[in-house]
C-alpha cells in the first residue's frame, strides 16, 4: 500500500494531529506512544533500532529522549581498540570505503560515557570527557576528513575529458540500505510536480506558491507556463530507518468528540505516525526559445537533447549541434530545491542542465553520508484499536482522497490565472512604453463566444488598456471562486465526487478567449516554418563564416554578410537576432552596415533601433571632437523632438558650442535623404602594447554640397595607422535611419570606439485618390511637436515637411526643469513664456522666456488643421492689471463666426507668458488662473478672466492663448479638447480621461497647455505635463505633475488631440 506523505518542517512532531488535505499542523500530542509497549525490530533476527543506535554510537541523543530508552541503563561504546588496530588497513580499500573512513575518525575521538558509579574510568576503556574547545577542533577535524573522502570517493557522472574510466567494484556500494526513485521527464502541467513532491494542491492555493517544507515557493507558476518546454528531475532517497516505539493511544478531547467540526478541526483527518530519513532533490529546467518562427524545430531538438542517452558515434555529432541550437536560441531557467545530501555541487558551479544531471546521479552516496528527515508519515486515526474503541457515532473523519483529482484540476486552472494576470500586467506595462500594441480584429472573420461564456454572462473585453484592466479584474474574481471551492472541499470532501454539482468557475483556456491579443509594436504575423534538417540557428561563434538564413522573403536579414567583408561581433551577431526576434518582418524597413573600430573595447553597445522606429527620422546632426582634435561624440535630433548622443557624454551646453561647419541642421524627411558616409577609424597600441582601435571621424552626405564632415588630422604619422571606411546605402529606397556600435563614456579614453550605419526606407508619401496621385494633402494637416528652446536667443523651428500654406500656429509651454544654483533676485518667482513669429509653409521662428537661463523649458506646438468637419478660430490675448483679489476679464471676438443654427463652440484657454510672485514673502505661495466666463460662450465671441490669488504679484502683463472650435460629434471626430484640475498633484501623476467624443483613429497630434498653478517657492516650480503614447481614439492618457522637491498643491492643465 502507498503511504500517505506530507513535507517536512521542523514544526512536526510524532504524535500531532494532521489534516492531510490542507497540510496544517493541528493539536499536539493527539496521539500518544505506550510506554509499555515493546520496541520496534528492523529485521527477522530481532534487532531493534535501539541496539542499532548503541552499536553506531549515536545513542547520547537518544539517552534523553524518555520513554525511548532507559536513562540508567550502561550501555556499552563501541570497540575503540578494533577501531584504532583497523587504522592499519592497506591503502587499497580506503579510496571507496568512505563510510569505513567517516566510522573510524568519529570512533577515535568519541566522548566517553560516565561510569554507574558516576566517575570515568580509568582503566582506558572509555574516553576522558573533552572541553568545549576540544570538541570543537575534533569536530572540525571530523568535518574535513569526511569531505576529503567524499571528494575521493564519488566520481562525477559525467567523465571529464583525459580521466580515466575506474571499474565499478563491490566496496563502491557500501552504505545504508537505501530506496533510491529517479525520474526525469518533460511536464505540462504544475499538478505533475505539487504530486511527485507530495505538496497539497490546496496549500498552494491558499498561499499561492508552489513549495513544501516550510522553505518557501520553490518555483514561479508564471515562468513555468510561460516556458515552451519543462523538464522536471527527481530523486527521491529513503534510508532504513524505523522508530523506537510507535504512537499508538489515542488522546481524547471531551469537547471534540460530540461536534464533527470541531474535531476536524482539532484533529484533523490525521496524524504523524512516523518520519523518512533520506533525502529528495527536486530540480525543473524552464526553457523559453526566442526565435519563434523556428519554435517547432528547436522544441523537438531540445526533447531529443535533453531526453538522450548514450548514442552512436554517428548521432553524436546531429546531438552536439541540437544542444548548441538550444544554447543559442533560448533562454533556460533552474529551479534547484534538495534537503539532505550536505553540499551536492561546488560552490563556484553555476546550474546548467549538465550540473543538475550529475548533482542528481551522485545524490543518493551524499544522502548516505548527510541524511535529514523529508516526510511526515501521516496515518487515518481510524487504525488505531485505541480510537476504535472510543470512537462515538457522530464522529467521522474526513476522508479526502476523493477530493485529489479534483483538487489538482483546481491548482492547474488556479495557476495558469495567475501566470495570465501576470501577462496582462506586463503587456499594459509594455503598451504604456510604446512596445507593444493591442491586436485589431479582422472584421471578415467573426469570433463567436462559447456557450460557457455566455451562460456567465462574460463577454469579450474592449481592446483597449481599460480592457485588459478589466480582463485582469475579472481574472481576479475567477480565482476567488476557486478559494472558495478549495473551502468547500475542506469541510466537504464529498462534493468532488457529485456528478450532479455545476463547475463554479471558468476554465482559464476559455477565459483566453475573451481577453485581448498584445503584439509587439510592428510585427507581422510569422507563417509557419519548415522543419530544420539540423542545421545550425543563428551561429553566434564564428563571426567570419556566419551563415545567413534567406529562405523567408517575408523576413529578410536585417544584416546581409554577402554585400560587404566586414562581419559582425558575436554581440552585434545576437543584437541582430534579438531585433529579428522581437519585430519579424523588420529587414524588409531597416539594414544595418557592418560596425568598424575595436569590438571589444567600450564601455556600452548602442543601437538607435532600440526606440527610432516607425518612421522617426533624422533631422538634426552634430559632431563633436575632444581636446586631441578626435571625433568623440555625435548627436542625433529626430523629427520627434528626441535628441540623443553617442559617446563622450556632452550636455546641451557642449552642443550648443558645435560650430556650423560640424552641423547638418533641419533635413527635410521627405525631400533629403542621407545616402552616403564614411567612418575614419585609428588604429594604435595601447600602455599593454596590445592593437587598438577606436573612431576619430565621420562623415555623413545628403549631396556633394549638403554634408557635414569631420576627418581627424594626426599630429604624427608614428601615433598610428589612420584609415577610412566609404558605406553606401545597401538598396535604393533608404537612407540613414541611425547609428549602432560601442562607446566609452567618460575616462581619458572616452569616445566612440565602434561605429556602423542604420538605414531606413524613406518616407514617401502616398494616396488611394487616382486626382492627387502625389499623395499631397488637399488641406494643411494637424503636426505637434515638442521644442527644448534657447532662452537666450531666437530659435528657428523647421516643419519636418513643407505645408499647404501658411498655417495657424499654437504655442505653450509644458515642461519645466527649475535651475538650483544659489538663489537671487529673480529666483523668487515663475517665470515661463514662448512665442511664434515669422510663420511660413516651412517653419516659424520662436522666442522663449525662462526666470533664468540655466532653466530648461519645453514648449509643444501645434499646426491647427483645417478638416471640412471642424471650424476653428484661435488667437492670444495680453491681458493688464491683474493684481491680488483683481481678477480681470478679456473680451474676444471671433474673425470667423460660427454658425447660428449649430451649437455653440468649445473654447479653451491656457498660458503663453507668465510672470508671478508672491506678495509678502520670496517663499510665499503663487496661485494664477485663467478659464472662460461661465455663460459668456456665444457664436460671436468670448469672455476670459485672469485671477491672481493667496496675495499673488504679477509685475508683468500676462499672455493666454484660447481656441475655439465647433462641438465634435459623439464619434469619428477630427479635434478634440478639454481641461483638467489636478489637486495634490505630487500624488497623482497619471491621468486617464474618457472623450466624450472619439476620434477617428489614435490622435496624430497632442497639445497640452496650463491654465492654473499653485505652488509654494521654498523651492523653485518645476513640473511636466504631456500626453503619453498610449492615448487611443477614445481614452486620453496624461502624465502631469511636479518635480521634486517643488511644492505643488494645484496643476490645471488644456489639452487638445487632433487628426
Amino acid at each position: 500500500m502507498s503511504l500517505l506523505l506530507a513535507p517536512y518542517n521542523n514544526a512536526m512532531r510524532l504524535g500531532q494531529g494532521f489534516n492531510s488535505y490542507t497540510q496544517q499542523i493541528c493539536i499536539d500530542d493527539a496521539v500518544l506512544i505506550d510506554p509499555d509497549r515493546d520496541e520496534n525490530v528492523i529485521n527477522n533476527a530481532g534487532l531493534t533500532m535501539k541496539m542499532l543506535a548503541a552499536q553506531t554510537g549515536s545513542i547520547s541523543a537518544l539517552a534523553r529522549m524518555p520513554g525511548l530508552v532507559n536513562a540508567d541503563a550502561n550501555l556499552p561504546l563501541p570497540n575503540t581498540a578494533n577501531a584504532s588496530s583497523s587504522t592499519n588497513d592497506g591503502p587499497a580499500t580506503a579510496a571507496f570505503d568512505t563510510r569505513t573512513q567517516i566510522q573510524k575518525s568519529t570512533q577515535l575521538t568519541k566522548i566517553g560515557v560516565p561510569g554507574t558509579d558516576g566517575t570515568g574510568s580509568g582503566s582506558g576503556q572509555h574516553l576522558k570527557a573533552m572541553s568545549l574547545d576540544e570538541l570543537i577542533a575534533t569536530l572540525n577535524d571530523i568535518k574535513k576528513r569526511t569531505d576529503d573522502s567524499v571528494a575521493s570517493g564519488i566520481q562525477d557522472v559525467r567523465m571529464k575529458e583525459g580521466s580515466r574510466e575506474l571499474a565499478w567494484s563491490s566496496q563502491q556500494a557500501l552504505g545504508p540500505g537505501q530506496i533510491v526513485t529517479y525520474q526525469s521527464k518533460f511536464v505540462n502541467k504544475l499538478s505533475e510536480i505539487t504530486d511527485e513532491m507530495s505538496i497539497s494542491g490546496s496549500l498552494s492555493i491558499k498561499y499561492g506558491g508552489i513549495g513544501g517544507s516550510g522553505s518557501g515557493a520553490f518555483m514561479e507558476a508564471e515562468k513555468f507556463y510561460d516556458s515552451d518546454l519543462n523538464y522536471f528531475v527527481s530523486v527521491k532517497v529513503i534510508n532504513q530507518t524505523i522508530n523506537f516505539k510507535d504512537a499508538s493511544t489515542f488522546a481524547p478531547l471531551r469537547s471534540c468528540m460530540k461536534d464533527q467540526q470541531k474535531f476536524n478541526q482539532t484533529y484533523g483527518d490525521s496524524f504523524v505516525s512516523g518520519f523518512l530519513e533520506g533525502g529528495e532533490f527536486n530540480a525543473l529546467v524552464c526553457i523559453n526559445f526566442h526565435n519563434e518562427s523556428k519554435k517547432r524545430d528547436i522544441q523537438a531538438e531540445a526533447k531529443i537533447a535533453i531526453g538522450a542517452g548514450p548514442v552512436e558515434v554517428s548521432a553524436a555529432g546531429s546531438l552536439k549541434l541540437a544542444e548548441e541550437n538550444i544554447t543559442n536560441n533560448s533562454e533556460t531557467t533552474i529551479y534547484v530545491r534538495w534537503c539532505g545530501g550536505g553540499n551536492i555541487k561546488p560552490y563556484d558551479d553555476e546550474w546548467t542542465l549538465d550540473t543538475v544531471m550529475a548533482a542528481a546521479a551522485r545524490f543518493p552516496a551524499l544522502v548516505g553520508l548527510f541524511p535529514q528527515r523529508t516526510y511526515a508519515v501521516l496515518t487515518k486515526y481510524e487504525t488505531l484499536r485505541s480510537y476504535l474503541m472510543l470512537k462515538p457515532v457522530q464522529i467521522s473523519p474526513l476522508r479526502y482522497e476523493v477530493a485529489q483529482m479534483y483538487t489538482n484540476m483546481l491548482l492547474d486552472a488556479y495557476m495558469e490565472y495567475k501566470a495570465l494576470t501576470k501577462r496582462i500586467s506586463e503587456s499594459i506595462g509594455d503598451i504604456q512604453a510604446g512596445l507593444k500594441e493591442i491586436q485589431t480584429d479582422d472584421p471578415t472573420t467573426p469570433v463567436e463566444r462559447p456557450n460557457v461564456l455566455v451562460d456567465a454572462k462574460l463577454d469579450f473585453f474592449p481592446k483597449t488598456l481599460q480592457g485588459l484592466d478589466d480582463a485582469r479584474r475579472a481574472i481576479r474574481n475567477q480565482m476567488n471562486i476557486i478559494i472558495r471551492e478549495v473551502d468547500i472541499l475542506t469541510d466537504r470532501p464529498e462534493v468532488a465526487s457529485d456528478t450532479t454539482r455545476k463547475q463554479p468557475y471558468i476554465g482559464p483556456v476559455t477565459f483566453k478567449v475573451l481577453v485581448p491579443v498584445v503584439n509587439v509594436r510592428g510585427r507581422r504575423a510569422r507563417p509557419n516554418a519548415a522543419p530544420l534538417d539540423m542545421q545550425r540557428i543563428n551561429e553566434l561563434c564564428d563571426p567570419k563564416t556566419a551563415p545567413v538564413d534567406n529562405s523567408d522573403p517575408d523576413a529578410p536579414p536585417l544584416f546581409n554578410p554577402n554585400a560587404t567583408p566586414l562581419r559582425l561581433s558575436a554581440d552585434e551577431q545576437a543584437k541582430v537576432h534579438d531585433l529579428e526576434w522581437q519585430s519579424y518582418g523588420i529587414g524588409t524597413s531597416y539594414q544595418v552596415s557592418a560596425p568598424v573600430g575595436d569590438p571589444d573595447m567600450g564601455s556600452s553597445s548602442f543601437c538607435t533601433l532600440d526606440f527610432a522606429q516607425s518612421g522617426e527620422a533624422i533631422s538634426d546632426v552634430s559632431l563633436l571632437v575632444d581636446a586631441q582634435g578626435r571625433l568623440s561624440s555625435i548627436a542625433l535630433g529626430f523629427n520627434n523632438g528626441l535628441i540623443v548622443s553617442f559617446g563622450k557624454s556632452a550636455s546641451q551646453d557642449d552642443l550648443d558650442a558645435v560650430p556650423g561647419e560640424r552641423k547638418l541642421l533641419n533635413i527635410d524627411p521627405i525631400t533629403e535623404r542621407i545616402v552616403s558616409g564614411k567612418i575614419q577609424t585609428f588604429e594604435y597600441k595601447d600602455s599593454e602594447q596590445k592593437m587598438r582601435q577606436r573612431v576619430c571621424g565621420v562623415s555623413l552626405s545628403i549631396s556633394d554640397s549638403r554634408k557635414v564632415e569631420y576627418m581627424w588630422k594626426p599630429v604624427s604619422s608614428d601615433l598610428g595607422n589612420v584609415t577610412v571606411q566609404p558605406f553606401g546605402i545597401p538598396t535604393s529606397g533608404l537612407k540613414l535611419a541611425g547609428l549602432w556600435g560601442r562607446m566609452q563614456e567618460d575616462g581619458p579614453d572616452a569616445g566612440l570606439v565602434r561605429l556602423g550605419f542604420i538605414w531606413g526606407s524613406a518616407i514617401v508619401p502616398t494616396s488611394d485618390d487616382p486626382t492627387n496621385p502625389g499623395g499631397q494633402p488637399k488641406h494643411i494637416t494637424s503636426l505637434s511637436r515638442s521644442f527644448w528652446p534657447k532662452a537666450t536667443e531666437t530659435n528657428q523651428v523647421k516643419f519636418p515637411y513643407q505645408l499647404l500654406g501658411v498655417p495657424r500656429l499654437l504655442v505653450a509651454p509644458h515642461h519645466l526643469r527649475s535651475s538650483t544654483k544659489s538663489k537671487d533676485d529673480r529666483m523668487d518667482r515663475l517665470q515661463i513664456g514662448a512665442a511664434a513669429s515669422s510663420i511660413t509653409a516651412v517653419g516659424f521662428n520662436l522666442d522663449a522666456k525662462t526666470r533664468a537661463p540655466e532653466d530648461g523649458m519645453f514648449v509643444n506646438w501645434l499646426v491647427l488643421p483645417e478638416p471640412e468637419s471642424c471650424a476653428t478660430n484661435d488667437g492670444e490675448v495680453e491681458v493688464a492689471g491683474v493684481s491680488d483679489g483683481h481678477s480681470v476679464e478679456a473680451s474676444i471676438t471671433f474673425l470667423r463666426p460660427f454658425p447660428e443654427s449649430e451649437s455653440l463652440p468649445v473654447v479653451q484657454c491656457w498660458f503663453t507668458s507668465l510672470n508671478v510672485a508672491p506678495k509678502n514673502s520670496p517663499d510665499g505661495t503663487v496661485h494664477i488662473r485663467v478659464r472662460v466666463v461661465p455663460d459668456s460662450c456665444t457664436t460671436k465671441g468670448v469672455r476670459l478672466v485672469v485671477e491672481a490669488l493667496d496675495g499673488t504679484r504679477v509685475p508683468e502683463n500676462i499672455k493666454v492663448g484660447w481656441l475655439a472650435h465647433t462641438k465634435p460629434p459623439k464619434a469619428n471626430a477630427d479635434l478634440v479638447s478639454g481641461s483638467l484640475t489636478i489637486n495634490d498633484p505630487g500624488n497623482n501623476t497619471s491621468q486617464t480621461l474618457k472623450l466624450d467624443s472619439t476620434l477617428t483613429d489614435k490622435p496624430v497630434s497632442q497639445f497640452v497647455g496650463l491654465n492654473e498653478v499653485r505652488a509654494e517657492l521654498k523651492h523653485p516650480i518645476s513640473f511636466t505635463t504631456m500626453v503619453m503614447p498610449e492615448t487611443t481614439s477614445s481614452e486620453l492618457h496624461l502624465n502631469a505633475g511636479p518635480f521634486s522637491p517643488c511644492d505643488m498643491s494645484v496643476l490645471g492643465l488644456t489639452w487638445i488631440l487632433a487628426m
